[in-house]
């Protein structure tokens, strides 16, 4: 019998994924929520989902009910499927190594990868091309770099650490004066974010599995749309044979900073001019990873059989072409371009177009990020999750257009106070009881 594999994070995406490619193999899987924002994963390959105390919250308690849970489940590799999965193990890893395989490197590694800064300083060392990229922490560097700016600009969170707590994971700006404003909103803006230049192309992801400072196996895909539609995730994507220049800088890249693991490695390139330059480095599975999977690399599976010691059988080459769609960020793709305002950055898409584009990529043909016939409840119940989601904010914004303003401060004024009187109701009887 093979020993359960702990994953930190409940992606369905991702962990799903993950946990098929094991489960196939007869490795259970066990599931960690790390908040309880995260939805929880439904699926045969998942034996069970737990949720934790919050790593921020109580992190003795988090870390002693996680060791637990090890120690009683007998696991034997833990696997952080997001950027708070890493910055968990990073905080605890010397404890956790002590308990089991833990799959990424250590803190001082996992850290240049979560920290942009690092990760791109890096980079520029190794002759790799970034973004135009202004260190601005406060409004006097910011008027004095005012004629070194080229707009628009894209802000990013310095630290992949602080994703989970900032309102907003890009935004752009298309003058001085609108990114002047958010620092006059905020004296703290500049220290925790990264500003670049926009840079035109598609996103390209290279995916390695690096051992001992050498690529295991690798993997690139393509994205063609994304959600947001104005730049975010990958929405659907198709595999591609490896860019021999892009894989060699991604290699060099991850053997400068001494990763070991899985990791993917995303450049923006331009297709007419060729330019590409790093964005950033994800040290754990990736959102397409099912691509790779059903294209013939299952990275999974390798990554479990190197940590017990085993050889990889290995591909030869992997199925190119295939295209990949996430169906429920393309709902919400398609939402956003329908109803949301008009951004200034990127021309708006016409809505006929995409919505054509939207039936077309629907065709047998495509494979989809979830839906499995053996296993069909984590695309259906992520898809109800979706609507659900969508439903809730058509009906907010209906009720705000058509409720006039009086009539919604009033509703937002009772409610407030009803909430305020059941809490002194509950004090009262708190204190009557003691």
């Amino acid at each position: 019998m093979n020993r359960p594999v702990l994953i930190l994070g409940a992606e369905p995406r991702v962990v799903v994924t993950v946990a098929r490619s094991l489960h196939r193999c007869g490795i259970p899987v066990i599931v960690v929520g790390l908040s309880a924002e995260e939805p929880r994963p439904v699926s045969h390959a998942i034996r069970s989902f737990v949720r934790l105390t919050h790593h921020r919250e109580g992190r003795d308690k988090f870390l002693a009910d996680l060791s637990s849970l090890i120690q009683r489940e007998g696991c034997s590799m833990l696997i952080p499927s997001s950027d708070t999965g890493l910055t968990v193990v990073a905080d605890h890893y010397e404890q956790l190594a002590s308990l089991l395989h833990v799959g990424c490197p250590p803190p001082a590694i996992v850290r240049q990868v979560l920290d942009k800064d690092q990760t791109l300083q890096v980079a520029q060392k190794c002759g790799i091309a970034i973004p135009a990229t202004y260190a601005i922490d406060d409004r006097t560097q910011l008027e004095t770099s005012r004629g070194q700016m080229q707009f628009p600009v894209v802000a990013k969170p310095r630290s992949k650490m602080d994703i989970g707590r900032s309102v907003f994971k890009v935004r752009y700006f298309q003058s001085f004066e609108e990114l002047a404003a958010a620092f006059a909103t905020d004296e703290q803006f500049g220290a925790r974010v990264v500003l670049q230049e926009y840079c035109e192309g598609v996103g390209v992801g290279i995916s390695v599995l690096m051992k001992r400072g050498e690529p295991v196996v690798m993997f690139q895909h393509r994205r063609v749309t994304e959600w947001p539609y104005t730049g975010g995730v990958g929405v659907t994507v198709v595999s591609e044979a490896l860019d021999p220049v892009l894989a060699e800088q991604a290699i060099t890249l991850l053997r400068t900073l001494q990763w070991e693991g899985v990791a993917m490695v995303e450049f923006r390139k331009d297709l007419i001019s060729g330019r590409a330059v790093l964005m950033e480095v994800n040290g754990r599975y990736w959102g397409t990873v099912s691509l790779a999977v059903q294209a013939g690399v299952d990275f999974p599976l390798y990554e479990w059989q190197l940590a017990h010691g085993q050889t990889p059988s290995l591909p030869n080459q992997y199925i190119t072409g295939m295209i990949w769609r996430w169906l429920s960020g393309d709902l919400m793709r398609l939402h956003g371009l329908l109803m949301d305002p008009s951004p200034n950055h990127v021309p708006r898409l016409s809505r006929w177009k995409e919505a054509w584009r939207f039936l077309l990529d629907s065709r047998l043909s495509t494979r989809s990020a979830l839906w499995s016939i053996a296993d069909p409840q984590p695309a259906i119940s992520e898809m109800l999750r979706i609507l659900t989601r969508l439903l809730l904010t058509d009906v907010k914004q209906l009720s705000s257009s058509v409720i006039p303003p009086k009539t919604r401060n009033a509703i937002r004024f009772y409610r407030n106070l009803d909430q305020h009187v059941r809490a002194v109701y509950l004090r009262q009887q708190l204190l009557r009881n003691l």
